[in-house]
């Protein structure tokens, strides 16, 4: 993946999940896999995601943290300019 495929990825997996505040780990990376996104992109995704700490993973569950819902409103602000 380039840089700019995985800030893509990363906006769009922190927009989605800010809608419901959790999101399962399988339904994001099904949502993924319709472009093109391996197994183990998606988990270095998910690695920038926790490691970050834009999300936590408990459970096979994303959450979002304060930092991530901050992050996921700028992103949707961007996108309604």
């Amino acid at each position: 993946m380039t840089r700019n495929q995985i800030n893509v990825y990363l906006a769009s997996i922190l927009t989605t999940i800010a809608e419901t505040d959790e999101a399962p780990s399988g339904i994001i990376y099904s949502a993924l896999m319709a472009n093109f996104v391996t197994l183990n992109e998606y988990m270095q995704l998910q690695t920038i995601l926790v490691s970050s700490e834009l999300c936590t993973l408990s459970h096979d569950v994303l959450r979002l943290t304060d930092r991530g819902h901050e992050l996921a409103n700028e992103i949707n602000k961007i996108k309604a300019a």
